[in-house]
């Protein structure tokens, strides 16, 4: 099967720098939608994954019993939400990191970056602020 990654602003080095979270990606076996697709977001969203992303990096890395059963399944915008799945096991310090990171997606434009304070989201339209909505692509 041939990987079909849909955004070229996650490289390999950014799944590379976390080896245990992102290890569905780096695999052959495309077990999951990330080994799939990747990160399923825009470029605007990178800042908040990779703070996300190295925080559960460590926190995995700190259970080495368990560190096999935890890894990223899949993380993408839906309705101009970023939605960021775990495999089956996961600890609350995780939980709360992802949480933080969504919170924080909901109010930043996923193209650009900047900070966006109204999101209409209507029919999977990317979440904009204001100054770039002429940029609203659909999905």
């Amino acid at each position: 099967m041939k990987r079909h990654v849909l955004n070229a602003s996650y490289d390999r080095a950014f799944y590379e720098k976390r080896p245990l979270l992102y290890v569905d990606f780096l695999r052959d076996t495309f077990v999951s939608p990330m080994g799939q697709s990747g990160v399923e977001c825009g470029a605007g969203w990178r800042p908040i994954l990779e703070r996300l992303s190295d925080e559960l990096e460590a926190l995995i890395s700190a259970l080495p019993k368990r560190r096999q059963t935890m890894f990223c399944s899949q993380a993408k915008q839906k309705l101009g939400s970023l939605r960021f799945y775990m495999s089956n096991a996961y600890t609350d310090d995780m939980q709360a990191a992802i949480s933080r990171a969504e919170d924080e997606c909901d109010m930043t434009c996923e193209v650009c970056g900047s900070s966006a304070k109204d999101h209409h989201c209507v029919d999977r339209v990317r979440v904009l602020p204001g100054s770039t909505e002429a940029e609203t692509k659909r999905r």
